[in-house]
């Protein structure tokens, strides 16, 4: 992905050219896939309702500084979380929470460990 291109930029004899059709030749190559599939599966958007067995993810829009304090936390934190309520999360990107269980009750209980005085976070 982007790492590579990254390191393949530094490189004086790769232009900036080169680049941009890697990357227009690579989009190209998915959408053919996604077309295929398609094709072949008849679905183009995901089954209504959902498999039973799939767990429930939400991804919220947090604030950096209480990131910070959900990383420090650590392992006590998380395996408190998951003991309490079933469920599990994890911090990704920069500004975001992904929060996952078997049941949508189940995430809102981890929210509300988490964030006891938050009314609400932005579910993205």
């Amino acid at each position: 992905g982007v790492t590579a291109i990254q390191l393949d930029i530094k490189r004086p004899y790769i232009t900036l050219a080169v680049v941009e059709q890697a990357l227009a030749r690579a989009r190209a190559g998915r959408q053919h896939i996604l077309e295929q599939m398609v094709l072949q599966t008849g679905l183009d958007k995901p089954r209504m309702p959902p498999k039973a067995c799939l767990p429930i993810a939400r991804r919220f829009v947090v604030p950096p500084l209480v990131l910070r304090g959900l990383r420090a936390g650590g392992r006590d934190l998380r395996e408190r979380i998951q003991i309490a309520t079933g469920a599990e999360f994890d911090v990704i990107d920069d500004d975001a929470l992904r929060v996952w269980a078997p049941t949508l009750e189940q995430v809102n209980a981890a929210l509300r460990e988490l964030f006891p005085s938050q009314s609400g976070l932005a579910d993205h």
